[in-house]
């Protein structure tokens, strides 16, 4: 039996765990956390190879770097049949998927530039059935958090915090 979760994308230490964490106190849904590995790092893509390995079928992509304010946008969401983007055009990866009903998976990307390549081609072949915050998209609100400059990105339902918003901003990890 498919029970829809939310899958959590994060690594070793992430000093933005804990807050996302805490903003998903008393979630109805289970939460899973697809801890990249230090190396060879599949990034946001992770959490749809994460999905196909421990069959789940339905779920939520997060980041680590998100606060949830509101967690009915998790009921909004698993409400509608088929893939729903939470962002303009599965920004970020950021939706509700059905792995039975996308397109198979890409080799796993292992590099922040393959996770972008990921994001921009495969993700690009998803047709949402619907787009619930057409809005979540890039803008000029910065913020410094854990000592490093970060875009903000804020609706009724969650707040994130972008690390990279320009491909000059790519780092990859040694």
């Amino acid at each position: 039996m498919n029970i829809p979760s939310l899958i959590i994308v994060t690594y070793k230490n992430s000093p933005f765990l804990p807050e996302c964490i805490d903003s998903l106190q008393g979630c109805k849904y289970p939460i899973h956390l697809c801890i990249n590995p230090d190396k060879d790092c599949p990034y946001d893509a992770g959490a749809f190879y994460y999905a196909q390995k421990h069959g789940i079928n339905t779920f939520i992509v997060l980041h680590d770097s998100m606060i949830i304010k509101d967690q009915t946008l998790f009921d909004i969401a698993f409400a509608i049949e088929g893939n729903v983007s939470i962002s303009k055009q599965f920004l970020m990866c950021l939706g509700k998927f059905e792995l039975d009903k996308m397109p198979p998976l890409p080799p796993m990307p292992i590099t922040k530039r393959g996770a972008v390549s990921f994001e921009g081609g495969y993700m690009r072949n998803i047709i949402p059935t619907q787009t619930l915050c057409p809005d979540f998209v890039d803008r000029q609100v910065y913020i410094e958090k854990f000592g490093k400059k970060r875009m903000v990105l804020e609706n009724q339902y969650l707040i994130k915090y972008k690390t990279t918003w320009t491909s000059d901003m790519i780092k990859e990890r040694s």
